[in-house]
């Protein structure tokens, strides 16, 4: 082969959290702090699915422009792309961070893992496959934090308080 050595040129960390009571007691005295400034988090609104995309759209495009690789997609993508997502969403796992004014300032997007109800679809689409998934998506323990991100005027927000 060519000596040719290929490079990571970026990665990431990933962790599973066993107790979740256990980490929302080390984050509780920050989240204080944000709540006694003004802030709000607030569920994603289901019934206004589409209007909630453009927030988080346009969140993401200002949140995320200086990541390293981050390519902005135009609002029609960012829709497509999450629009299929919507009967799997809990909208207590979709969160949109609101500023004393009112506005839009953040968002964590996180969806139940159902990995293995999927898994047990065996990569069919029928009928059967999805009773299987069906089944099995009631026992999903997990959840997966995909996104989470706070506009850059607004970060550290809690931690600014004396």
């Amino acid at each position: 082969m060519g000596g040719r050595r290929i490079r990571p040129c970026e990665s990431y960390y990933s962790k599973r959290v066993e107790s979740v009571a256990a980490a929302a007691g080390e984050m509780q005295p920050i989240a204080d702090r944000v709540l006694r400034r003004g802030y709000a988090l607030r569920p994603i609104d289901l019934g206004r699915f589409e209007a909630e995309l453009e927030i988080l759209h346009r969140l993401s495009t200002a949140i995320f422009a200086e990541n390293f690789l981050y390519e902005p997609i135009s609002l029609d993508d960012f829709i497509a792309m999450y629009a299929p997502l919507r009967s799997f969403l809990d909208a207590d796992l979709v969160r949109i961070a609101m500023s004393p004014d009112g506005e839009p300032v953040g968002f964590l997007f996180s969806v139940v893992d159902y990995h293995e109800a999927v898994k047990a679809m065996r990569g069919k689409r029928n009928w059967l496959a999805k009773l299987r998934f069906l089944a099995r998506r009631s026992r999903a323990d997990a959840v997966n934090l995909k996104s989470l991100g706070v506009l850059p005027g607004h970060r550290r927000t809690g931690r600014a308080l004396p």
